[in-house]
C-alpha cells in the first residue's frame, strides 16, 4: 500500500486574504497497484471523489506500437506522421494510446472508438457521448502520469535539473519550483486563483499538502505526489478525495 505522509491540519491565517483560503491539511491515502491499462470502472471510479493516476513511462511498452498508431484518431495520427522521428510524436502518440487502453477499460468503448472533446482552456475530456470522466495529464523526465476521475481534476509536473555544479543555487531553486508546480495544477483544472498571491502562501517546501478553499469553485485538494529521484508533482482535485489509485511501479518516497 502506498500512503502519501498524514498532514497536521493548521490554519494559515486569518482574514480575507488569498492566505486565509488556504491551510495545510492531512493527505489522502492512495493506494499503489501493479500496472494495468484496461481498468475495470466499478471498481477505480465507484464515486466522483475518486482519482486515479497511471504512472508509466514513455516507450511502447504497455502498448505495442503496432496496436497504439491502429487505436489513434486520423487527427491523431496525422499529427504523428507530420515529425515522425521527433521525440515530442512519439511522446504524445504513446500518452493518447495509453490513454485510449486505459478509457477503453472504464467505458467498454474500444480504444479506436474514443472521442475526446477538449476545451478552450486546454483541458482534454472524454466526449460527452461517452460518459462525464476528466482527464489530466503531465510528463515529468521519462514518466508519463495520466489522471482520470468522475470530478475535475488538474496535474502538473516539473523534472529534476541541475545548473552545473552550483548545488546550493539548485537548492534555492526548489521550493520556488514547487511553489509554480502546485499553482499549475489548480490551473490546470480550471481554478481561477490570484496566482501571484498564492505563490507566497505555496512557497513552503516543507509541507505536501493543502486544502484550498477556490470561492464559487469549492473547496479543492492540492497535494504533492511521490516521483522517482528529484522530479516533481502535484495534483490538484475537488474537496474530499476519499479514495486514490496509483498505477505503475513502486514509490520512491513517502512525502512529507
Amino acid at each position: 500500500m502506498l500512503q502519501i505522509a498524514e498532514m497536521q491540519s493548521s490554519s494559515a491565517t486569518d482574514g480575507n486574504s488569498t492566505e486565509s483560503n488556504l491551510r495545510r491539511n492531512e493527505a489522502p491515502r492512495f493506494i499503489g497497484h501493479p500496472m494495468n491499462l484496461h481498468p475495470q470502472p466499478d471498481v477505480l471510479l465507484s464515486t466522483s471523489a475518486t482519482v486515479c493516476l497511471w504512472r508509466l513511462r514513455t516507450e511502447w511498452k504497455r502498448v505495442s506500437r503496432i496496436d497504439g498508431m491502429a487505436s489513434l484518431s486520423k487527427i491523431e495520427a496525422a499529427r504523428v506522421a507530420r515529425f515522425p522521428k521527433s521525440p515530442l510524436s512519439k511522446r504524445f502518440a504513446i500518452e493518447r494510446a495509453s490513454l485510449r487502453k486505459i478509457l477503453s477499460g472504464l467505458t467498454g468503448i474500444s480504444a479506436a472508438e474514443i472521442e475526446f472533446a477538449e476545451y478552450a482552456d486546454g483541458r482534454l475530456g472524454l466526449a460527452p457521448q461517452h460518459g462525464d470522466l476528466s482527464i489530466a495529464i503531465t510528463h515529468v523526465g521519462l514518466w508519463t502520469v495520466i489522471g482520470v476521475s468522475r470530478s475535475r481534476i488538474g496535474l502538473a509536473s516539473a523534472a529534476a535539473a541541475y545548473r552545473g555544479n552550483d548545488i546550493h543555487q539548485t537548492t534555492e531553486e526548489v521550493p520556488m519550483t514547487r511553489a509554480h508546480v502546485r499553482q499549475l495544477s489548480l490551473h490546470h483544472a480550471g481554478i481561477t486563483a490570484d496566482m501571484e498571491e498564492l505563490q507566497n502562501v505555496m512557497f513552503d517546501d516543507g509541507h505536501a499538502t493543502y486544502l484550498f478553499d477556490a470561492c464559487s469553485e469549492g473547496r479543492w485538494h492540492v497535494l504533492d505526489l511521490p516521483m522517482p529521484g528529484s522530479n516533481m508533482l502535484a495534483l490538484s482535485a475537488p474537496y474530499p478525495i476519499e479514495r486514490g489509485t496509483l498505477m505503475g511501479g513502486q514509490v520512491a518516497r513517502v512525502m512529507r
